[in-house]
């Protein structure tokens, strides 16, 4: 619930429902208006990521190959997934050649196999036909490899990318952070100069919306105060809702405002606007481009079942937010992105009464002061891409040879120790047959046959 009063200069207050999470409910207030719209509040600065754990593009790459992930989707590109599913088809290219070969029918159609094995072998040249199977598999793994990398470039700059769909991890970005705080009285080079420029040229508007009064345009004079230099200054106002809103354009990046009421008439509370219009430069030359960012400040000031003090004072600093976007390209264009973000150093408990101090003071007049300033000191954000394209080239280079690699060392593993173990343990499984059964000894030749045959292929 909430107090109000609709007689001017009266004291008593009748009590008017205010119990939604998104009102605003002053005390003595002069109608019923909740103001559900005014109690947003809006900053544009957004706080600058951090780098990923890695920043080494060979590390991010072999971590996407070989992992599978706990979701439908990172199973779906997971390239070892789709590796492993070429490998349960090389198992069934394995258990259909060893049944072939037990059909003299089909004994040319197994030959013809080998042969186009052998061709798209590009592991051990040919030497096995095991191989080409083989080699598909590796392919898939190439392919996915080759995919990534290009898509993983494409993730640069944050700004202006989508969901990274070709990964289990969807926030993955070509992109690593670094911010600073710096000194204003630190040398900038000659890139670093035109953004500050840029961000002094800016020209702010102030407005200040006193919420829930019966202030008028007529009972309010704004004195502003710049280096010491004070004068009155004229205003854009409006009046409506109980809400007085008094427009003005700023001279200055620092500077004063009081605002004297003629009235002591109460105020619910207040909430403060600053607008500036979008500034951008480039230079062709360089090919760096540099923009200052609208800026679109609220901040509401308001306390239920309080009433804006007599005579408060509020301040604000600005502090320069320089974002820097390093090319994807060598030699492509750099950007110099600007923003003044504000800060209050005021706590709002001191710029409100309870009823019991609101009475006590009873002053005939009621003053409000705003102080703008700069702080000495700006936050430098910087982004760059963990890898260029000729770097990616050059590691997808080295991964395939290493893939390669891998897949010759684990056929030469099996030449030296799976093939010498498998026909040990056929011939052992021979000998016991024969043993068992010696009414086949007379088919030893064609089985010694079979086994040669059987030691050179796979």
């Amino acid at each position: 619930m909430g107090t109000m009063t609709l007689e001017e200069g009266s004291t008593e207050c009748s009590l008017y429902n205010c119990n939604g999470d998104n009102s605003f409910c002053p005390l003595g207030s002069v109608t019923n208006d909740t103001y559900s719209d005014m109690l947003t509040f809006v900053s544009q600065e957004l706080s600058y990521p951090k780098s990923p754990e890695s920043t080494i593009f060979d590390d991010i790459l072999i971590q996407n190959m070989f992992t599978f992930g706990s979701t439908s989707h990172c199973l779906l590109v997971s390239p070892i997934f789709w590796v492993m599913v070429m490998t349960g088809f090389i198992m069934l290219i394995l258990l259909a050649m060893g049944i072939l070969k037990f059909s003299k029918q089909h004994a040319d159609t197994r030959v013809l196999i080998k042969h186009i094995f052998r061709h798209a072998d590009l592991i051990n040249e040919g030497e096995l036909w095991i191989g080409g199977p083989a080699s598909l598999a590796l392919m898939v793994l190439l392919i996915f490899a080759y995919t990534f990398s290009q898509s993983y470039l494409n993730q640069y700059p944050i700004e202006t990318t989508s969901p990274s769909t070709f990964a289990c991890d969807e926030t993955l970005r070509n992109a690593k952070f670094e911010t600073n705080l710096q000194s204003l009285s630190t040398p900038r080079n000659e890139e670093e100069e035109p953004i500050f420029d840029l961000l002094d040229q800016q020209q702010f508007t102030l407005t200040m919306d006193f919420i829930n009064t019966q202030q008028t345009c007529d009972t309010v004079q704004i004195t502003q105060t710049i280096h010491a230099y004070s004068k009155v200054i004229s205003s854009n106002c409006s009046y409506n809702r109980s809400i007085l809103s008094l427009s003005t354009v700023l001279q200055s990046h620092t500077i004063s405002l009081n605002y004297v009421f003629d009235d002591a008439k109460s105020i619910g509370g207040f909430r403060v606007r600053i607008y500036g219009q979008q500034l951008e430069t480039s230079n062709s030359s360089s090919k760096i481009y540099y923009l200052v960012r609208e800026l679109n400040f609220i901040q509401p000031f308001l306390m239920n079942n309080q009433t804006m003090a007599y005579d408060p004072n509020i301040v604000f600093q600005l502090i320069r937010v320089i974002n820097e976007t390093d090319s994807l390209y060598d030699g492509g264009a750099s950007y110099y992105n600007g923003l003044w973000s504000l800060i209050s150093l005021t706590s709002t408990s001191d710029l409100f009464l309870t009823y019991d101090d609101y009475m006590y003071y009873g002053l005939l007049k009621t003053s409000f002061s705003i102080s703008i300033s700069e702080t000495t000191y700006y936050i430098k954000n910087q982004q760059e891409p963990i890898a260029k394209q000729a770097e990616i080239i050059f590691h997808n280079l080295l991964f395939t040879i290493v893939c390669l690699e891998l897949f010759g060392l684990i056929f030469i593993v099996i030449k030296l120790v799976g093939l010498p173990l498998a026909n040990r343990i056929r011939r052992i499984m021979e000998k016991r047959s024969n043993i068992i059964h010696p009414e086949h000894s007379s088919d030893k030749l064609y089985q010694s046959t079979d086994t040669s045959e059987y030691s050179t292929t796979v």
